[in-house]
């Protein structure tokens, strides 16, 4: 309970901690009497919004007070541009953007927090309370997505993810020394662990709901050729407007508030190099067919190649849009399962020309299996080598900017793939090291020399 009085009091602010429903109690004394007046008031919970615009507005009082250490106004250089970015995320329904700009105002608030002299200078509370609101973001969007009778089933592989992940902010959020040890000004790096989870439940849960994970590319190779080809083209015209929703999705983007998104200019390149994919994708597939749609009605194989090829540049675009803030998981995903279900009819088209034990099949159908497998299990490192290469890597050194060796870390790769890892020691400086993939059995695709300098190179 707050007490608040004095002769001259005319104003009270007060922040509750928790929603709720309270009371406040107004006295009001003279020489011989005293008056009573209850206030009953409903106290609701802030919005993702409002507790960025909380923490924004505590920065910029501590700032225009001079009551910050020298390293931690450092730390919160560009905490206000990243603001900035996390408000128009919320203000245009952009919540993956709205993640990745609290990642970088967490990063700043940590290290600000981990720099104070004591706990009156640390940023417990605003750490603390972020981490409540992400706790209660996640939630509130699976309970959404479980109560909707329309929405996806609670048992598959993205719910079930998604629910892992929540599991483990929770367990983050409700250890016993959570609060006390940020509120006591202590080190802040299991809000870093939570927040990666947080941003992995919400891409699971974007993703159980994505038009685009609803089609079904699957391609039964137990079919011949011809068969499995035709089959695919209703697959193909499944997918047709799902790539047309994604392609409106990113000029909707490039328009946003006049053209001044986060990284707008890279999204409308994108929209470009991804509808000319988009143009060539809405023709028939066939193996028995070359001339594409001047001869025959289906894609010539130059023309699949030029759509495979672009694919490639358009996703080196959306890693740069990504770069800039802008949350392009979702469609990367799509990106990657359109891929792959090309790549499968090439590989068929191939096969069904040059025969099943031409060495360009096999070689195909090897890199193939890689992509694949890389596909079904990404985030983690192939063999040793390639573990220490990875650590090598700016993403991976910065990840352990705030943590000692040992601890468990995460980080972006260039897809945006979350990578978890221990932190090693790399020289005087923790850097991140992911963890060896779970299928010793897949390891055997990575045996040759160049096949591990093209997959570090991926990563790098």
């Amino acid at each position: 309970m707050a007490d608040y009085a004095g002769p001259n009091l005319d104003q009270v602010e007060h922040v509750f901690r928790d929603p709720g429903q309270y009371t406040v109690t107004l006295r009001v004394r003279d020489s011989d009497s005293v008056s009573v007046f209850e206030l009953p008031i409903d106290v609701r919970e802030m919005t993702l919004a409002e507790v960025i615009a909380w923490k924004d507005t505590y920065v910029t009082q501590r700032e225009a007070a001079n009551d910050l250490e020298i390293p931690q106004g450092l730390a919160l250089l560009n905490f206000h541009d990243e603001v900035d970015q996390g408000l128009f995320g919320e203000r245009n329904g952009l919540r993956g953007n709205s993640l990745l700009a609290i990642d970088r105002m967490l990063i700043g608030m940590i290290s600000a927090h981990n720099d104070a002299l004591n706990a009156d200078g640390a940023f417990g509370l605003q750490l603390w309370a972020m981490s409540r609101q992400l706790l209660r973001e996640v939630s509130r969007q699976q309970a959404a997505l479980l109560n909707d009778e329309n929405g996806p089933d609670a048992n598959s592989d993205e719910m079930r993810r998604a629910a892992s992940y929540i599991e483990r902010v929770e367990d983050i959020f409700e250890a016993d020394d959570f609060e006390a040890n940020l509120l006591n000004g202590d080190n802040a790096n299991a809000v870093q662990l939570l927040h990666a989870a947080s941003v992995e439940a919400y891409y699971w849960l974007s993703e159980a709901q994505s038009p685009c994970n609803l089609v079904d590319l699957s391609i039964n190779r137990n079919l011949d050729e011809v068969q499995r080809t035709a089959a695919a083209n209703d697959n193909n015209d499944a997918l047709t407007p799902v790539l047309a929703g994604m392609l409106a999705e990113m000029n909707r983007y490039g328009a946003l508030e006049g053209g001044a998104a986060p990284g707008a200019d890279d999204v409308v390149v994108a929209a470009e190099e991804f509808d000319y994919i988009y143009e060539l994708q809405q023709i028939d597939v066939g193996v028995e067919c070359q001339n594409g749609p001047q001869g025959a009605p289906c894609i010539s194989d130059l023309d699949a190649l030029r759509l495979e090829l672009k694919a490639m540049d358009l996703a080196d675009s959306m890693d740069v849009a990504a770069s800039r803030g802008v949350w392009t998981r979702q469609w990367q995903s799509c990106l990657v399962n359109t891929l792959k279900f090309r790549i499968e009819l090439s590989v068929s088209r191939l096969s069904f020309v040059c025969g099943l034990f031409n060495q360009h099949y096999l070689q195909s159908r090897e890199k193939q299996a890689i992509g694949e497998y890389l596909i079904e299990e990404r985030g983690c490192a192939l063999n040793d080598e390639q573990a220490r290469s990875v650590r090598g890597t700016p993403a991976a050194a910065a990840a352990c900017g705030n943590l000692a060796a040992g601890d468990d870390c995460t980080f972006g790769d260039v897809d945006g793939i979350r990578v978890d890892g221990k932190c090693v020691d790399d020289g005087g400086a923790a850097a991140c090291e992911p963890r060896l993939c779970s299928d010793p059995a897949a390891l055997d695709y990575y045996k040759d020399e160049a096949t591990r300098c093209f997959l570090i190179e991926a990563y790098n």
